[in-house]
């Protein structure tokens, strides 16, 4: 069951940096070398919108 959770990534994909974002001062180098894209912080827009939600059923 865990095996669906665990991320597949090629060797490639582990070594790129860069980004799509820009954001002000030094947190740029962090964004480019963790290669953070629009399209992974679309994601984690999407999970915190479900866990708002989730936990508002409480």
């Amino acid at each position: 069951m865990l095996d669906r959770f665990r991320p597949r990534a090629s060797a490639e994909s582990l070594i790129e940096t860069g980004s799509d974002l820009k954001v002000e001062g030094r947190f740029q180098e962090t964004v480019n070398y963790n290669h953070f894209t629009s399209e992974d912080f679309a994601n984690l827009t999407r999970v915190k919108e479900l866990l708002t939600n989730s936990t508002d059923e409480w």
